[in-house]
């Protein structure tokens, strides 16, 4: 999944809650790593390609993320 690889070099600012197991903040990370990708290409009405993840995911996975508290 090309999504997890992009999505983590350029979203990599984020760290777990203190307290936090490593696996609960991985899943929250993959889960606003998808909700972003899905709001991109329902958006685009198209997949996006390796270029375009750097570009179009950050915004959408950052909220996601703080809206999770991070």
């Amino acid at each position: 999944m090309a999504l997890s690889a992009t999505a983590c070099t350029t979203t990599g600012d984020f760290q777990p809650k203190p307290g936090q197991a490593q696996a609960d903040f991985k899943q929250d990370r993959v889960h606003c790593q998808r909700l972003s990708m899905e709001k991109w290409e329902n958006h685009n009405r198209l997949q996006a390609d390796d270029s375009m993840h750097r570009k179009a995911v950050p915004a959408s996975y950052r909220r996601c993320m703080e809206t999770l508290g991070y």
